[in-house]
């Protein structure tokens, strides 16, 4: 015959069932892991905007992390990371000067943004974000009367070094 329970151990094995079923439990999700913790988002491309104020627009939005690139044609992927994963899928916008940067070739700053809520769960939340990078070739042909390559210099909050990529 097993002998009862002391009363501090039971209180003690209780706290340890809950603890366990909050870590379970996640954000909500009955799988345990954080929505999209683990898989991609994808989005119908969004046009870059072109705006005199598009460095301030950058600064906006929580620290999020560039995880690769890649252009195709004329749309640009993003992979990025940043904490939560209570939230819905973040949407992103992207933002760039009116003027490139003379070098050779010219450049030009995109600021990246993530538009969304705060996001109080720890998760790591992999998204894509894509833009139509249309807008940022016309500006091009509009100020050097001609089609040529530019750099894309991709500014994101929370990143430390921006990204290039070139645009053919």
């Amino acid at each position: 015959m097993l002998a009862p329970i002391r009363p501090e151990i039971n209180r003690l094995l209780t706290l340890l069932v809950f603890s366990a079923g909050l870590i379970v439990s996640g954000c909500g999700n009955d799988k345990g892991v954080a929505p999209n913790s683990t898989a991609l988002s994808s989005s119908i491309a969004s046009p870059i905007q072109i705006r005199s104020d598009a460095a301030t627009f950058g600064a906006y939005g929580s620290s999020t992390r560039l995880d690769a690139v890649r252009l195709e044609g004329r749309i640009l992927h993003l992979w990025v990371s940043h904490s939560g994963g209570c939230s819905p899928p973040s949407s992103y916008a992207a933002a760039a000067p009116p003027h490139f940067l003379e070098s050779m070739p010219p450049v030009l700053d995109l600021y990246v943004r993530q538009d969304h809520a705060v996001d109080p769960c720890l998760a790591i939340v992999n998204e894509e974000a894509t833009f139509d990078v249309k807008p940022a070739v016309e500006l091009y042909r509009s100020i050097y009367g001609k089609s040529a390559p530019f750099y894309l210099r991709i500014i994101i909050t929370g990143t430390t070094e921006p990204t290039r990529v070139l645009v053919p």
